[in-house]
């Protein structure tokens, strides 16, 4: 079952919801060697239990049994994912947001991916650790979601294009068109399929066959097989 907690981190059994927190005015301690600058970010001290995240030197968040270790910014938005890991060096993805009346949702999809959901700017995005750093996944896309994983392969859709058809009965209906993408786990970029799918919800619903065959399912209930190996024979 997931559950959605307002809170500032993310445990791994759930799904929180994160709400905008006022940045603290406590200061960094003026002791560069042991901190970690990363754009207007910082991390002190480094590599440490309990460790703080700075932006532009103002404390925005601590957790005594945590280790802060990479922190990446959301674009457009105040809000910002963050790579800890625990007191036995298990790596997690958190999300803080910082800017006032700002929601922002964080999903761990398994231990290597996190769907995260900026409500405030209708920002759909997917983040990954990959060989212990923190990345985003096809940084360009803002409705990046869906993220499917098997063993070897993980995949996610986005929407590219939408239009209101006219149906037979004189009713108005909206069709969307979705892209699929493929990312290797031993890969560090996706690849994108060859293929348009069509839905008239917002949604498409993925599910993995073998770890060749991606399924899709459409609102109307059909479905159909893809043999991604054959769309993508370089990749597999």
């Amino acid at each position: 079952m997931q559950l959605w907690i307002k809170t500032g981190f993310v445990l791994l059994s759930f799904v929180f919801s994160v709400h905008a927190l006022a940045v603290e005015t406590f200061s960094l301690p003026q002791n560069k060697h042991s901190t970690v600058t990363l754009g207007e970010y910082q991390i002190f001290p480094e590599k440490r239990l309990g460790n703080a995240l700075y932006f532009q030197k103002n404390l925005l968040t601590s957790f005594p049994n945590f280790m802060i270790l990479d922190v990446l910014p959301i674009p457009d938005t105040q809000s910002l994912v963050y790579l800890y890991a625990d007191h036995e060096k298990k790596l997690a993805i958190g999300l803080h947001s910082m800017g006032e009346n700002q929601q922002a949702r964080i999903k761990r999809v398994d231990d290597e991916f996190y769907e995260v959901w900026v409500l405030s700017h209708g920002l759909r995005a997917i983040f990954r650790i990959y060989q212990n750093r923190l990345m985003r996944i096809a940084a360009h896309l803002r409705t990046a979601t869906g993220v499917t994983p098997s063993h070897d392969h993980v995949a996610f859709y986005h929407i590219v294009n939408s239009e209101l058809l006219t149906k037979e009965n004189g009713e108005l209906e909206r069709i969307y068109d979705f892209r699929i993408h493929i990312i290797k786990r031993s890969a560090e970029q996706p690849q994108r399929l060859n293929i348009t799918v069509r839905n008239n919800e917002v949604r498409l619903q993925l599910a993995w066959v073998n770890d060749k065959t991606l399924r899709y399912y459409l609102s109307d209930g059909t479905s159909q097989d893809l043999d991604v190996a054959a769309l993508l024979p370089n990749y597999f």
